[in-house]
């Protein structure tokens, strides 16, 4: 290899690094078309971003002998090539006129539209609750987040190309990442004017729709107004405290597990579940404690955990976001309380809507029938968790405590006392 001058400025191949790093195009791809013994000078090392930042720099160093292209010229055609409608494809552009012109000015920033800003939005808002984005998917119009077991593949119908064609390009990555057995959804972002056909041509294509109001997210006072609601839904008999299921819950609150679980026969879980629905949402409202969501499931069963949540929300008119929901759950403010009579098995419904609830940062209880005696070891196979994910209690038999609470009066001031009495109930 001959050295001579640099061909680009430093800065100019620094960009067209932090764009094929950004793209994640493989260095043996775009270096493909060089010659056999140029390729074989590179010092190409072992294929990370430290060996191509190398191989870069050597490029721009290389002179070629009288009659031969020059090598970091086929290597950023080869480039424009791959990037295809990729905005990173810019960069490359540029350094292409740099060297064939010497143009050394930057380029100006290309001009933002409306759709780039809701493109950044939503992949911000998927960060915020809790998602690990990748940028880039296999085509440029969508971005891959992934939490858990769940992955998005989001795509925005904002100043963008035809619905239809967006419709194509997800449900193709969508179909594509299936292979690998993972919970996988098809998101499209669209503004407030979509209509409803357009709407009903993405959820009839089996994608679900994101409008673009849903990136705000939620306040502590739409949790708080579900709350309240889903109290006045549950009787108000005074039942409040169920021994064993608060002393689990307290165990499960300083361990490190994601899941509670709380087991027995229809009748007990019953009142177990609803008296921890209630001491959960008063704690709340007096300022201790996560808000609780009270999720009977009821057949069918949905199959998205979106599909269960947010119309406690809707049907009591407050906003509500798939996206706020999770950031909701990530910082620990809303736990998602299931209820159910079937008790969780592989791949089954239940099993599905626990995992997609539960994550690194997000905790949710589980009260489950069970007609037989199952250890925690056998829920931790059902929903395919690690068994110090689950604290698990199975109730034979519950004592409830009922608080009594009254005034005395007595001379100028008011006396308040708390009676408090446990019953063997069921």
């Amino acid at each position: 290899m001959s050295t001579g001058k640099t061909w680009l400025p430093k800065a100019i191949v620094e960009d067209v690094l932090k764009a094929v790093l950004h793209t994640g195009i493989q260095w043996p791809v775009m270096l493909s078309g060089l010659a056999p013994e140029v390729r074989g000078a590179l010092t190409v090392g072992s294929g990370d971003s430290a060996a191509l930042y190398k191989v870069m720099h050597e490029l721009n160093w290389w002179t070629p002998a009288d009659g031969q292209d020059c090598p970091l010229r086929e290597v950023l055609v080869a480039l424009d090539t791959l990037m295809g409608p990729r905005k990173e494809r810019q960069v490359v552009v540029h350094a292409l006129a740099v060297l064939d012109e010497g143009i050394t000015v930057a380029p100006p920033p290309p001009k933002k539209t409306t759709r780039d800003f809701v493109y950044a939005k939503a992949r911000d808002s998927f960060e915020a609750g809790g998602y690990k984005v990748l940028h880039d998917a296999h085509n440029a119009e969508t971005f891959i987040a992934s939490l858990g077991r769940i992955v998005s593949v989001v795509a925005v119908a904002v100043e963008s190309a035809a619905l239809s064609t967006i419709i194509s390009t997800v449900r193709a990555e969508v179909t594509h990442i299936r292979q690998f057995g993972q919970l996988v959804e098809g998101c499209i972002v669209m503004p407030l004017s979509t209509t409803v056909e357009d709407r009903f041509l993405v959820e009839s294509s089996g994608l679900r729709v994101i409008d673009a109001a849903e990136l705000q997210g939620m306040t502590v006072d739409d949790v708080e107004r579900v709350v309240r609601a889903q109290m006045s839904e549950l009787s108000a008999d005074g039942y409040y405290y169920v021994d064993e299921v608060e002393v689990a819950f307290r165990a499960f609150q300083s361990s490190e597990a994601q899941l509670l679980v709380v087991s027995g026969k229809q009748e007990l879980l019953t009142v177990a579940c609803r008296a921890f629905v209630i001491a959960r949402a008063e704690a709340h409202l007096d300022g201790f404690g996560v808000a609780p969501l009270w999720l009977a499931l009821a057949e069918p069963i949905a199959e998205q955990f979106d599909h269960v949540a947010i119309p406690h929300f809707r049907k009591n008119g407050v906003r509500c976001s798939s996206l706020g929901l999770r950031l909701m759950m990530k910082e620990g403010f809303l736990l998602p309380i299931f209820e159910t009579q079937k008790p969780p098995r592989r791949k089954g419904k239940v099993a599905d809507l626990v995992n997609q609830a539960i994550s690194p940062h997000a905790r949710a209880v589980l009260f489950t029938a069970s007609d037989v005696q199952r250890t925690a070891t056998d829920y931790a196979d059902a929903l395919q968790l690690p068994r110090l994910a689950i604290v698990h209690v199975a109730l034979e038999k519950i004592a409830i405590c009922v608080c009594v609470v009254a005034e005395h009066v007595a001379g100028e001031g008011a006396v308040v006392y708390t009676k408090v009495i446990f019953e063997n109930r069921l």
